[in-house]
């Protein structure tokens, strides 16, 4: 983390692949293609905060600004040295849109099911600690299952469970609760919450209304963030195959 005079917070958070499918994936792309190479090294992101205005900027070279005070997202490349900016009218245009279209695509799957989808979410406190960048963090593990069975007369028995784990790291760190009260600010300003994209899907909609619930009430400033996903199947004809990332 770094501090800065021209933002009241600023940090800088590093995410890479460092196993599984997608990891071998890349690996294997990697030597066909520069820009698959490029994917597979960590990507830096450099967050700053000040007053109403957020920076976000990428190693490669893309920036983005959310603006709440003048309603509008600009999109920087700064190797191709040009810009876009989106009002937030336009993104909830956009949005909107979205929305209307999952839901219309889950109206004609329930009139027709073919899967029964359950959606699980369970947030653990851990009993560990650890020193992180001069910070005692607690440890929080958060694990998303959704587990779907097939209700096709022709694919009777066969389930599947895609499932997501994150181990993070929290500690309260100085400056921090800006951050969260910028984002206060722009879902306020966007009448938007996070995930709520995600609520248009009706056997979701609980899932994530507790997912909101529980994260709420988390404290502190991730500083370590571990995330697997995979898929494990079962029934005739699929195999468990778990692929954690």
């Amino acid at each position: 983390m770094t501090g800065s005079a021209f933002a009241d917070f600023q940090y800088t958070e590093t995410s890479t692949v460092t196993g599984g499918m997608m990891a071998g994936t890349m690996k294997m792309m990697g030597v066909f293609s520069k820009d698959a190479r490029k994917a597979s090294q960590p990507m830096n992101t450099t967050v700053s905060v000040r007053g109403n205005k957020m920076r976000r900027e990428m190693s490669d070279g893309g920036i983005e600004i959310w603006d709440l005070d003048g309603r509008r997202i600009i999109h920087v490349d700064s190797k191709k040295k040009t810009y876009s900016v989106v009002t937030f009218d336009q993104m909830r245009q956009q949005m909107e849109e979205a929305r209307q279209k999952a839901a219309a695509h889950n109206k004609r799957k329930t009139e027709d099911p073919q899967m029964k989808m359950t959606p699980k979410v369970k947030i653990t406190q851990g009993t560990g600690t650890k020193k992180l960048l001069g910070h005692t963090a607690k440890e929080v593990k958060v694990r998303i299952d959704m587990e779907m069975e097939s209700t096709d007369p022709k694919a009777k028995g066969q389930s599947a469970n895609m499932w997501t784990t994150s181990d993070q790291w929290l500690a309260p760190v100085t400056g921090y609760d800006e951050i969260k009260r910028f984002y206060v600010r722009m879902a306020k300003e966007m009448d938007w919450v996070p995930g709520e994209m995600s609520g248009v899907n009706m056997q979701m909609a609980p899932a994530m209304a507790e997912l909101r619930k529980n994260t709420v009430k988390m404290e502190g400033m991730p500083l370590l963030t571990n995330t697997s996903v995979g898929m494990t199947g079962s029934g005739p004809g699929a195999a468990a195959q778990p692929q954690a990332e």
